[in-house]
């Protein structure tokens, strides 16, 4: 094989020769195993709770590898957290859960405008 000139990528000789093509980048295939992860986990954990859930499960659900869990959350616990963060936030952003209640005086009031919200009733959803 003869030296190749980097810039132009073209032995010294005149030859082309082609290069490799590249890999694609890794953090888009990691992003979306992570948001796999959360879908399934949060379908694991509805069907069989916390202490029902295992990591194992939840990596052969997501087609992930075994330690999936570990390396994108940290453990089970972490998973089960960003989870639960997942659902509230679809549930309810929380501009719009603030502005409700900071509207109420009255604990119960408060109350019952964050179920409210929660259900649908915020005007600012």
């Amino acid at each position: 094989m003869s030296p190749r000139n980097i810039v132009s990528g073209r032995s010294r000789r005149g030859g082309s020769e082609l290069r490799k093509p590249q890999r694609q980048a890794a953090p888009t295939r990691r992003q979306s195993t992570r948001e796999q992860l959360l879908e399934v986990a949060g379908q694991v954990f509805s069907e069989k709770g916390f202490p029902g859930a295992t990591g194992k499960e939840i990596c052969e659900r997501s087609d992930a590898n075994a330690a999936a869990v570990v390396y994108h959350f940290g453990g089970m616990d972490n998973l089960y957290r960003e989870v639960l963060q997942e659902a509230r936030n679809r549930l309810a952003p929380s501009e719009a859960l603030a502005a409700a209640v900071a509207e109420q005086t009255d604990p119960k009031a408060k109350l019952a405008a964050f179920i409210g919200c929660l259900c649908g009733s915020c005007r600012d959803l």
